[in-house]
Protein backbone atom coordinates (compact mmCIF):
# COMPACT_ATOMS: atom_id res chain seq x y z
CA UNK A 1 0.00 0.00 0.00
CA UNK A 2 1.21 3.53 -0.81
CA UNK A 3 0.94 5.49 2.58
CA UNK A 4 0.80 9.36 2.54
CA UNK A 5 0.96 11.52 5.56
CA UNK A 6 -0.63 14.77 4.48
CA UNK A 7 -3.67 12.81 3.60
CA UNK A 8 -3.41 10.37 7.07
CA UNK A 9 -3.19 13.64 9.19
CA UNK A 10 -6.39 15.05 7.68
CA UNK A 11 -8.87 12.01 8.78
CA UNK A 12 -10.97 12.99 11.80
CA UNK A 13 -10.52 11.46 14.96
CA UNK A 14 -14.32 10.51 15.17
CA UNK A 15 -13.30 7.44 12.44
CA UNK A 16 -10.72 5.99 15.22
CA UNK A 17 -12.77 6.17 17.63
CA UNK A 18 -15.52 4.31 16.07
CA UNK A 19 -13.57 1.65 15.04
CA UNK A 20 -11.04 1.37 18.31
CA UNK A 21 -12.13 2.64 22.13
CA UNK A 22 -8.92 2.35 23.05
CA UNK A 23 -7.13 4.95 20.47
CA UNK A 24 -5.93 8.13 22.98
CA UNK A 25 -7.18 10.91 21.51
CA UNK A 26 -4.25 12.89 20.04
CA UNK A 27 -3.07 9.99 18.24
CA UNK A 28 -3.44 10.61 14.11
CA UNK A 29 -2.17 7.52 12.79
CA UNK A 30 -5.12 5.55 11.93
CA UNK A 31 -5.99 2.08 11.64
CA UNK A 32 -8.80 3.34 9.04
CA UNK A 33 -6.73 5.40 6.98
CA UNK A 34 -5.24 4.75 3.37
CA UNK A 35 -2.93 7.67 2.28
CA UNK A 36 -3.77 8.44 -1.54
CA UNK A 37 -7.41 7.09 -1.47
CA UNK A 38 -10.22 9.39 -1.86
CA UNK A 39 -11.66 10.93 1.99
CA UNK A 40 -14.97 8.98 1.11
CA UNK A 41 -13.34 5.58 0.88
CA UNK A 42 -11.16 5.76 3.92
CA UNK A 43 -13.91 7.61 5.66
CA UNK A 44 -15.85 4.70 4.45
CA UNK A 45 -13.67 2.12 6.45
CA UNK A 46 -12.46 1.13 3.44
CA UNK A 47 -8.67 1.06 4.12
CA UNK A 48 -6.24 0.02 6.79
CA UNK A 49 -9.31 -2.69 7.62
CA UNK A 50 -6.61 -5.00 9.38
CA UNK A 51 -6.83 -6.35 12.67
CA UNK A 52 -5.02 -4.45 15.90
CA UNK A 53 -2.36 -6.96 16.28
CA UNK A 54 0.59 -4.27 16.65
CA UNK A 55 1.96 -3.36 19.79
CA UNK A 56 3.65 -0.20 19.93
CA UNK A 57 6.90 0.65 21.79
CA UNK A 58 8.89 3.89 23.06
CA UNK A 59 12.21 3.78 23.96
CA UNK A 60 13.86 6.32 25.57
CA UNK A 61 11.94 7.74 28.01
CA UNK A 62 12.91 8.60 31.53
CA UNK A 63 11.62 5.47 34.11
CA UNK A 64 12.18 7.54 36.75
CA UNK A 65 10.63 10.62 36.01
CA UNK A 66 11.86 13.38 33.43
CA UNK A 67 14.26 16.02 34.68
CA UNK A 68 12.72 19.92 33.73
CA UNK A 69 14.50 20.95 30.22
CA UNK A 70 16.28 17.81 29.47
CA UNK A 71 16.39 16.21 25.87
CA UNK A 72 15.71 12.57 25.53
CA UNK A 73 16.30 10.47 22.29
CA UNK A 74 12.81 8.93 21.93
CA UNK A 75 12.91 5.45 19.10
CA UNK A 76 9.54 4.44 17.54
CA UNK A 77 8.42 0.80 16.86
CA UNK A 78 6.43 -2.30 17.36
CA UNK A 79 5.94 -5.93 17.26
CA UNK A 80 3.35 -8.17 16.02
CA UNK A 81 1.15 -7.55 12.74
CA UNK A 82 1.77 -7.75 9.38
CA UNK A 83 5.25 -9.36 7.78
CA UNK A 84 7.23 -6.82 6.12
CA UNK A 85 9.40 -3.75 6.10
CA UNK A 86 6.64 -0.79 5.58
CA UNK A 87 4.69 1.00 7.99
CA UNK A 88 4.32 4.55 9.73
CA UNK A 89 3.30 5.89 12.54
CA UNK A 90 1.82 9.18 15.14
CA UNK A 91 3.42 10.37 18.47
CA UNK A 92 2.16 13.39 20.11
CA UNK A 93 3.30 14.36 23.94
CA UNK A 94 1.13 16.44 26.60
CA UNK A 95 4.07 18.43 27.90
CA UNK A 96 7.50 19.68 26.17
CA UNK A 97 8.54 19.48 22.68
CA UNK A 98 9.32 16.96 19.73
CA UNK A 99 11.89 17.87 17.66
CA UNK A 100 15.03 16.33 15.74
CA UNK A 101 13.01 14.27 13.50
CA UNK A 102 15.16 11.20 12.12
CA UNK A 103 15.18 9.35 8.72
CA UNK A 104 11.96 9.01 7.31
CA UNK A 105 10.45 10.34 9.88
CA UNK A 106 9.35 14.36 10.58
CA UNK A 107 7.76 17.05 12.75
CA UNK A 108 3.87 17.74 11.44
CA UNK A 109 2.62 21.63 11.72
CA UNK A 110 0.92 21.16 15.14
CA UNK A 111 4.04 20.10 16.87
CA UNK A 112 3.74 16.00 16.34
CA UNK A 113 6.07 13.09 15.43
CA UNK A 114 5.22 11.51 12.22
CA UNK A 115 6.18 9.37 9.37
CA UNK A 116 7.54 11.22 6.24
CA UNK A 117 7.08 7.87 3.87
CA UNK A 118 5.97 4.30 4.31
CA UNK A 119 9.78 2.65 3.98
CA UNK A 120 10.63 1.84 7.77
CA UNK A 121 9.08 0.77 10.60
CA UNK A 122 11.56 2.31 13.03
CA UNK A 123 11.73 6.08 13.46
CA UNK A 124 13.86 8.57 16.06
CA UNK A 125 12.92 11.84 17.41
CA UNK A 126 13.72 13.99 20.53
CA UNK A 127 11.42 15.03 23.12
CA UNK A 128 12.72 18.20 25.47
CA UNK A 129 10.69 17.70 28.15
CA UNK A 130 8.94 20.67 29.98
CA UNK A 131 9.90 23.07 32.73
CA UNK A 132 9.51 22.50 36.16
CA UNK A 133 6.37 22.51 37.80
CA UNK A 134 4.33 21.06 34.78
CA UNK A 135 3.25 17.54 35.90
CA UNK A 136 2.59 14.97 34.26
CA UNK A 137 3.23 14.27 30.54
CA UNK A 138 1.46 11.58 28.26
CA UNK A 139 2.90 10.04 24.83
CA UNK A 140 0.49 8.96 22.77
CA UNK A 141 1.84 6.62 19.89
CA UNK A 142 -0.16 5.24 17.26
CA UNK A 143 1.57 2.40 14.76
CA UNK A 144 0.39 1.21 11.31
CA UNK A 145 2.57 -1.45 9.58
CA UNK A 146 1.37 -2.34 5.84
CA UNK A 147 1.84 -4.97 3.42
CA UNK A 148 2.57 -2.48 0.40
CA UNK A 149 -0.31 -4.51 -1.78
CA UNK A 150 -2.00 -2.00 -2.07
CA UNK A 151 -5.15 -3.18 -1.31
CA UNK A 152 -7.50 -2.01 1.71
CA UNK A 153 -6.82 -5.43 3.26
CA UNK A 154 -3.68 -7.14 5.03
CA UNK A 155 -2.48 -4.01 7.01
CA UNK A 156 -2.02 -3.93 11.29
CA UNK A 157 -2.39 -1.03 13.70
CA UNK A 158 -2.15 -0.88 17.17
CA UNK A 159 -2.07 2.17 19.92
CA UNK A 160 -0.23 2.69 23.63
CA UNK A 161 0.20 5.40 25.64
CA UNK A 162 2.65 6.29 28.31
CA UNK A 163 2.32 8.54 31.18
CA UNK A 164 5.60 9.99 33.50
CA UNK A 165 6.14 12.49 35.96
CA UNK A 166 8.79 14.83 36.81
CA UNK A 167 11.58 13.53 38.60
CA UNK A 168 12.01 14.36 42.39
CA UNK A 169 15.41 15.63 43.94
CA UNK A 170 16.09 13.04 46.52
CA UNK A 171 17.96 14.30 50.10
CA UNK A 172 21.35 12.19 50.66
CA UNK A 173 20.26 8.56 51.29
CA UNK A 174 21.42 9.23 55.10
CA UNK A 175 19.04 11.44 55.94
CA UNK A 176 18.76 14.64 58.53
CA UNK A 177 16.84 14.41 61.79
CA UNK A 178 17.01 15.55 64.71
CA UNK A 179 19.45 14.33 67.32
CA UNK A 180 17.85 11.40 69.60
CA UNK A 181 17.51 7.64 69.46
CA UNK A 182 16.72 6.66 65.77
CA UNK A 183 18.98 4.06 64.97
CA UNK A 184 21.08 4.20 61.56
CA UNK A 185 20.50 8.04 59.98
CA UNK A 186 23.19 10.42 60.29
CA UNK A 187 22.09 13.38 62.84
CA UNK A 188 23.96 16.74 62.35
CA UNK A 189 23.46 19.92 64.82
CA UNK A 190 21.82 21.24 61.86
CA UNK A 191 19.04 23.91 63.21
CA UNK A 192 20.77 25.66 66.05
CA UNK A 193 24.41 26.40 66.40
CA UNK A 194 25.99 27.58 69.45
CA UNK A 195 29.02 29.75 69.69
CA UNK A 196 30.59 32.37 71.90
CA UNK A 197 28.87 35.18 70.02
CA UNK A 198 25.58 34.52 68.90
CA UNK A 199 23.75 31.52 68.25
CA UNK A 200 22.41 31.13 64.78
CA UNK A 201 18.84 28.91 63.77
CA UNK A 202 18.27 28.09 60.34
CA UNK A 203 14.36 28.36 59.40
CA UNK A 204 12.60 25.43 57.12
CA UNK A 205 13.15 27.96 54.46
CA UNK A 206 17.37 28.09 54.69
CA UNK A 207 17.01 31.75 56.55
CA UNK A 208 19.63 32.25 58.78
CA UNK A 209 18.50 33.78 61.99
CA UNK A 210 21.15 35.78 63.81
CA UNK A 211 20.60 37.88 67.25
CA UNK A 212 22.03 41.46 67.34
CA UNK A 213 23.22 43.39 70.16
CA UNK A 214 21.29 46.74 70.96
CA UNK A 215 19.12 48.18 73.51
CA UNK A 216 16.75 45.67 74.48
CA UNK A 217 19.19 43.17 73.06
CA UNK A 218 18.12 39.71 71.67
CA UNK A 219 17.17 41.63 68.23
CA UNK A 220 16.84 39.18 65.21
CA UNK A 221 18.38 39.62 61.93
CA UNK A 222 17.37 37.51 59.12
CA UNK A 223 19.57 36.68 55.88
CA UNK A 224 17.95 35.02 53.26
CA UNK A 225 19.80 32.09 51.94
CA UNK A 226 19.65 28.34 51.63
CA UNK A 227 21.28 26.25 54.45
CA UNK A 228 20.01 22.85 55.16
CA UNK A 229 22.47 22.70 58.19
CA UNK A 230 25.34 24.98 59.58
CA UNK A 231 28.07 24.19 61.72
CA UNK A 232 30.71 26.86 63.11
CA UNK A 233 31.97 28.25 59.64
CA UNK A 234 30.36 25.59 57.38
CA UNK A 235 27.07 25.72 55.86
CA UNK A 236 25.49 22.96 54.17
CA UNK A 237 23.46 24.02 51.31
CA UNK A 238 19.98 22.76 49.70
CA UNK A 239 22.07 21.57 46.54
CA UNK A 240 24.12 19.44 48.86
CA UNK A 241 27.27 21.12 48.09
CA UNK A 242 29.27 23.11 51.68
CA UNK A 243 29.87 26.78 51.97
CA UNK A 244 32.88 27.48 54.51
CA UNK A 245 33.77 31.11 55.01
CA UNK A 246 36.28 32.71 57.94
CA UNK A 247 39.53 31.89 59.26
CA UNK A 248 42.05 29.34 57.04
CA UNK A 249 44.85 29.38 58.90
CA UNK A 250 45.03 25.70 59.19
CA UNK A 251 43.37 24.92 56.15
CA UNK A 252 39.91 24.39 58.04
CA UNK A 253 38.13 25.72 55.35
CA UNK A 254 38.56 22.72 53.13
CA UNK A 255 38.88 24.29 50.00
CA UNK A 256 42.61 23.52 48.91
CA UNK A 257 44.31 26.64 50.13
CA UNK A 258 45.85 28.27 53.74
CA UNK A 259 44.90 31.76 52.28
CA UNK A 260 41.19 31.17 50.81
CA UNK A 261 38.29 32.99 53.28
CA UNK A 262 35.28 31.10 51.46
CA UNK A 263 33.95 28.74 48.98
CA UNK A 264 32.74 25.42 48.12
CA UNK A 265 34.33 22.10 49.28
CA UNK A 266 35.05 19.91 46.80
CA UNK A 267 34.27 16.15 48.22
CA UNK A 268 34.85 14.63 44.09
CA UNK A 269 31.60 12.73 43.59
CA UNK A 270 30.31 12.69 46.54
CA UNK A 271 28.07 14.82 48.78
CA UNK A 272 28.27 15.60 52.26
CA UNK A 273 25.15 14.92 54.30
CA UNK A 274 26.20 16.10 58.18
CA UNK A 275 28.83 18.50 58.93
CA UNK A 276 30.70 19.05 62.58
CA UNK A 277 32.90 21.71 63.98
CA UNK A 278 35.91 21.83 65.83
CA UNK A 279 38.05 24.78 67.36
CA UNK A 280 40.14 24.37 64.15
CA UNK A 281 39.10 21.34 62.36
CA UNK A 282 36.14 20.57 60.64
CA UNK A 283 34.65 16.59 60.03
CA UNK A 284 31.70 15.56 57.71
CA UNK A 285 29.54 12.15 57.23
CA UNK A 286 29.24 11.98 52.93
CA UNK A 287 26.31 10.50 51.66
CA UNK A 288 27.88 6.92 51.50
CA UNK A 289 28.63 6.57 54.69
CA UNK A 290 32.40 7.49 55.17
CA UNK A 291 33.84 9.81 56.88
CA UNK A 292 36.42 13.12 55.84
CA UNK A 293 37.84 15.67 57.82
CA UNK A 294 40.13 18.68 57.22
CA UNK A 295 41.96 21.33 58.68
CA UNK A 296 44.40 21.61 62.29
CA UNK A 297 45.68 17.89 63.04
CA UNK A 298 48.70 18.68 65.23
CA UNK A 299 47.36 15.86 67.39
CA UNK A 300 45.70 13.44 64.70
CA UNK A 301 42.37 14.97 64.60
CA UNK A 302 41.50 14.26 61.37
CA UNK A 303 42.39 10.47 61.37
CA UNK A 304 44.30 9.86 58.49
CA UNK A 305 46.82 8.52 60.15
CA UNK A 306 49.39 11.63 60.33
CA UNK A 307 49.91 14.48 61.87
CA UNK A 308 50.15 17.10 59.20
CA UNK A 309 47.27 19.79 58.97
CA UNK A 310 45.07 19.11 55.61
CA UNK A 311 43.35 22.19 53.50
CA UNK A 312 40.95 19.88 51.61
CA UNK A 313 39.08 17.16 53.08
CA UNK A 314 40.97 13.36 53.78
CA UNK A 315 39.34 10.46 54.78
CA UNK A 316 38.84 8.40 57.78
CA UNK A 317 39.52 4.66 57.50
CA UNK A 318 36.97 3.60 60.33
CA UNK A 319 37.54 -0.21 59.19
CA UNK A 320 35.98 -3.05 56.85
CA UNK A 321 32.70 -2.19 56.03
CA UNK A 322 32.06 0.23 59.10
CA UNK A 323 30.47 3.28 58.32
CA UNK A 324 29.14 6.88 60.34
CA UNK A 325 25.89 7.59 61.55
CA UNK A 326 26.68 10.58 63.20
CA UNK A 327 29.21 13.13 63.68
CA UNK A 328 31.10 15.30 66.81
CA UNK A 329 33.59 17.33 66.64
CA UNK A 330 35.71 18.68 69.80
CA UNK A 331 38.58 20.36 71.09
CA UNK A 332 41.25 19.12 68.93
CA UNK A 333 39.02 15.60 68.74
CA UNK A 334 36.46 13.81 66.89
CA UNK A 335 34.14 10.70 67.39
CA UNK A 336 31.73 8.74 65.18
CA UNK A 337 29.19 6.71 65.61
CA UNK A 338 29.15 3.39 63.53
CA UNK A 339 26.58 1.39 61.64
CA UNK A 340 27.34 -1.16 64.71
CA UNK A 341 26.50 1.65 67.23
CA UNK A 342 29.91 1.52 68.09
CA UNK A 343 31.78 4.69 69.11
CA UNK A 344 35.29 5.98 67.54
CA UNK A 345 37.15 8.50 68.49
CA UNK A 346 40.74 10.35 66.86
CA UNK A 347 43.08 12.81 67.65
CA UNK A 348 43.75 14.51 71.32
CA UNK A 349 43.06 12.45 74.18
CA UNK A 350 43.96 15.09 76.68
CA UNK A 351 41.30 14.13 79.56
CA UNK A 352 40.64 10.71 77.98
CA UNK A 353 37.75 11.70 75.77
CA UNK A 354 38.96 9.39 72.93
CA UNK A 355 37.77 6.17 75.55
CA UNK A 356 40.31 3.94 75.03
CA UNK A 357 41.51 3.88 78.75
CA UNK A 358 44.52 6.07 77.84
CA UNK A 359 45.30 9.54 77.34
CA UNK A 360 47.32 8.95 74.66
CA UNK A 361 46.67 10.74 71.60
CA UNK A 362 45.73 8.84 68.23
CA UNK A 363 46.16 9.66 65.28
CA UNK A 364 43.53 6.88 63.78
CA UNK A 365 39.98 6.04 65.18
CA UNK A 366 39.93 3.96 68.59
CA UNK A 367 37.08 2.41 69.85
CA UNK A 368 35.64 4.08 72.74
CA UNK A 369 35.18 1.21 75.60
CA UNK A 370 32.41 2.72 77.90
CA UNK A 371 31.32 -0.83 79.08
CA UNK A 372 27.56 -0.23 78.96
CA UNK A 373 27.35 -3.59 76.29
CA UNK A 374 24.67 -1.11 74.30
CA UNK A 375 24.70 0.50 71.09
CA UNK A 376 24.97 4.47 70.90
CA UNK A 377 22.43 6.31 69.05
CA UNK A 378 23.73 10.17 69.75
CA UNK A 379 26.96 11.87 70.48
CA UNK A 380 27.57 15.31 71.67
CA UNK A 381 31.49 16.19 72.21
CA UNK A 382 31.94 19.97 73.86
CA UNK A 383 35.22 20.43 75.41
CA UNK A 384 37.09 18.01 76.30
CA UNK A 385 34.40 15.41 77.17
CA UNK A 386 32.08 13.12 75.34
CA UNK A 387 28.21 12.47 76.41
CA UNK A 388 26.20 9.85 74.56
CA UNK A 389 22.56 8.51 74.42
CA UNK A 390 21.92 4.70 74.32
CA UNK A 391 19.29 2.59 72.67
CA UNK A 392 17.19 2.66 75.96
CA UNK A 393 17.80 6.11 75.86
CA UNK A 394 20.24 6.29 78.66
CA UNK A 395 22.55 8.83 78.95
CA UNK A 396 27.41 8.01 79.34
CA UNK A 397 29.65 9.99 79.91
CA UNK A 398 33.56 10.08 79.30
CA UNK A 399 36.38 12.52 79.75
CA UNK A 400 37.04 15.91 81.16
CA UNK A 401 35.05 16.22 84.60
CA UNK A 402 33.73 12.63 83.89
CA UNK A 403 36.34 9.54 83.90
CA UNK A 404 39.69 11.85 84.23
CA UNK A 405 40.14 15.13 86.16
CA UNK A 406 43.47 16.61 85.76
CA UNK A 407 45.05 16.81 82.28
CA UNK A 408 46.72 13.59 81.66
CA UNK A 409 45.78 12.24 84.45
CA UNK A 410 44.58 8.80 85.64
CA UNK A 411 41.85 7.18 83.61
CA UNK A 412 38.99 6.16 86.86
CA UNK A 413 36.62 3.90 84.57
CA UNK A 414 35.45 3.75 81.19
CA UNK A 415 32.00 6.04 81.31
CA UNK A 416 29.65 7.61 84.06
CA UNK A 417 26.09 7.10 83.87
CA UNK A 418 24.12 10.56 84.19
CA UNK A 419 21.25 9.22 86.74
CA UNK A 420 17.91 10.92 85.52
CA UNK A 421 14.59 11.05 87.13
CA UNK A 422 13.32 7.46 88.04
CA UNK A 423 11.63 6.66 84.50
CA UNK A 424 13.07 9.30 82.57
CA UNK A 425 14.95 8.35 79.33
CA UNK A 426 17.21 10.99 77.10
CA UNK A 427 15.55 11.95 73.48
CA UNK A 428 18.41 14.58 72.01
CA UNK A 429 21.71 16.06 73.74
CA UNK A 430 23.93 18.86 73.16
CA UNK A 431 26.35 20.74 74.66
CA UNK A 432 28.87 23.50 74.68
CA UNK A 433 31.77 24.21 76.32
CA UNK A 434 31.72 22.48 79.57
CA UNK A 435 28.29 21.66 80.41
CA UNK A 436 25.57 19.74 78.65
CA UNK A 437 22.12 19.78 78.22
CA UNK A 438 19.75 16.80 77.23
CA UNK A 439 15.85 16.78 76.30
CA UNK A 440 13.98 13.99 78.07
CA UNK A 441 11.21 11.49 77.07
CA UNK A 442 8.84 13.97 79.05
CA UNK A 443 9.57 17.16 77.02
CA UNK A 444 11.69 18.74 79.94
CA UNK A 445 15.32 19.49 80.04
CA UNK A 446 18.28 18.42 82.10
CA UNK A 447 21.65 20.13 82.12
CA UNK A 448 24.86 19.25 84.02
CA UNK A 449 28.67 20.06 83.92
CA UNK A 450 30.27 23.59 84.50
CA UNK A 451 27.50 26.34 85.69
CA UNK A 452 29.67 29.44 86.29
CA UNK A 453 27.26 31.70 84.26
CA UNK A 454 24.28 29.42 85.22
CA UNK A 455 24.67 27.46 82.14
CA UNK A 456 22.16 25.08 84.15
CA UNK A 457 19.27 26.85 83.89
CA UNK A 458 17.85 26.51 87.34
CA UNK A 459 18.65 30.09 88.42
CA UNK A 460 21.56 28.77 89.95
CA UNK A 461 25.60 29.61 89.08
CA UNK A 462 29.04 28.54 90.47
CA UNK A 463 31.40 31.36 89.62
CA UNK A 464 33.34 31.91 92.44
CA UNK A 465 33.55 35.79 91.77
CA UNK A 466 32.38 37.33 95.31
CA UNK A 467 30.12 39.83 93.04
CA UNK A 468 28.41 37.31 91.26
CA UNK A 469 26.06 36.53 94.10
CA UNK A 470 26.98 32.88 93.00
CA UNK A 471 26.46 29.95 95.77
CA UNK A 472 26.17 26.64 93.40
CA UNK A 473 29.01 23.91 92.51
CA UNK A 474 29.61 22.20 89.54
CA UNK A 475 28.75 18.65 88.62
CA UNK A 476 27.84 16.26 87.01
CA UNK A 477 24.03 15.48 88.51
CA UNK A 478 21.36 16.92 86.08
CA UNK A 479 19.28 19.71 87.09
CA UNK A 480 15.91 20.25 85.40
CA UNK A 481 15.57 23.39 83.77
CA UNK A 482 12.98 26.17 84.85
CA UNK A 483 11.48 26.52 81.24
CA UNK A 484 8.66 27.63 83.08
CA UNK A 485 10.61 30.60 83.92
CA UNK A 486 11.29 32.10 80.64
CA UNK A 487 9.11 34.72 79.48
Amino acid sequence: MRMDNSYSRQITLLILLLLIFAVPQEAFAYSSGKTGSSSTGCGGGSCHGGANTVTPSLVGQPSSGYTPGTVYSLTIGGSGGTSGTNGGFNLDTTQGTLSNAGTNAQIATNGEATHSNFNSRSWTVDWTSPSSGSGDTTFNLAVNFVDGSGTTSGDSWGTASWTISEATTSPPPSPYNQPGSQRDSVFSHSAFELNSGSPTLVLDNGTLVTFASGTGGGNPVYTNDDVISIAGACALLGNYSLRCTGSNNYGQLGLGSFSLSNGTVDFGTSMPAAISDGNNHNCAILTDGSVSCWGRNNVGQLGDGSNANRNAPVSVDLGANTTAVALSTGIDSTCAITNTGAIKCWGGNFYGILGDGTTTHSNAPVEVNHSTGMRAVAIATPGYGACAIFENGSVYCWGQLYTVTTMFGTVTNGSVHIDFAAGRTATAIDGTSDHMCAILDNGSMNCWGVNTYGQWGDGSCSSVIPSSGCNGVNGNAPVHVKLAAVP
